[in-house]
């Protein structure tokens, strides 16, 4: 797969993780965050199984890739879990909007976390990834900014999905793309509903009513758009890839428009516009 092709399916990954935050957002007020999140992962994985189950009886599989299958599968999961719980929980207090931009910080941890492991990035990129971060504040902030308790969860969010990043990089050279995307999936089920089932009052018409947003985005969101994450990432470095899926918050503000009828005022679409030029630089240097 050529590198354009790569960052096609990051582009596709990003349209469809910023369709599913305004899916996300609507489920704070109906299930529980470990709930909500178990559920959809776990959808993700069982989506996948007929496609790995078929792959698997075309090739031989040795002992050694299935232990590497779990390790980086649990790692990355765990990452993930981590991410996604914050992130899902903060949303309760902190609104869509701060989420979004705070979220996209991952375009910062991750270069950063590319030094710390000695490897070279460009100062273009730091720039771009700047840049994308400050388009994302005039997105997503529209009154003054301040910092609370909530905020620090999804800055822990944006470090660890950055980590989450940095993990697959490492193992998806070794892996095949959907067994490391089942495995993850499972990894963040499992730890989710065994959080869920005793601290949250998991209700059937709760669940009933948040039904779509759930489908939605463990079909979509994770099933498919996390799957291309991982695929495409075998092809792309994870600082460029970090910039480009940052358009899932302009595709969730265009999401919003068009879906929930919400207004983008001159200084939001002047911020997507920042985002999306950043992006497109990027690729282009």
């Amino acid at each position: 797969m050529s590198q354009l092709s790569a960052s096609l399916l990051l582009l596709l990954t990003a349209l469809i993780w910023g369709t599913a935050f305004v899916a996300q957002d609507v489920s704070t007020a109906l299930v529980g965050t470990f709930t909500f999140n178990g559920i959809r992962f776990l959808i993700g994985a069982i989506v996948l199984l007929p496609f790995i189950a078929r792959s698997r009886k075309n090739r031989t599989v040795c002992k050694a890739e299935n232990k590497n299958l779990l390790k980086g599968g649990f790692l990355c999961g765990l990452a993930l879990f981590s991410a996604s719980s914050f992130q899902q929980y903060a949303m309760i207090g902190a609104g869509a909007g701060k989420a979004g931009f705070i979220t996209s910080l991952y375009n910062i941890f991750t270069p950063l976390m590319m030094l710390a492991m000695g490897r070279k990035v460009s100062k273009k990129i730091f720039f771009y990834a700047v840049l994308s971060c400050v388009g994302m504040y005039f997105l997503s902030i529209t009154s003054s900014f301040t910092i609370d308790s909530w905020d620090l969860y999804l800055i822990a969010c944006a470090f660890l999905f950055a980590l989450q990043i940095m993990l697959i990089d490492h193992y998806i050279k070794d892996l095949d793309g959907l067994e490391l995307s089942a495995m993850q999936f499972l990894t963040v089920a499992i730890l989710s509903l065994v959080i869920a089932i005793p601290m949250e009052n998991i209700q059937l018409s709760s669940l009933k009513a948040c039904a779509f947003p759930i489908l939605y985005t463990g079909i979509f969101s994770c099933g498919i758009a996390y799957t291309l994450q991982v695929v495409a990432q075998k092809y792309v470095k994870p600082n460029i890839a970090t910039l480009i899926l940052s358009l899932e918050s302009v595709f969730a503000a265009i999401a919003g428009f068009i879906i929930l009828s919400d207004t983008l005022t001159g200084r939001e679409i002047f911020g997507c516009a920042v985002v999306f030029i950043s992006v497109l630089l990027a690729q282009l240097t």
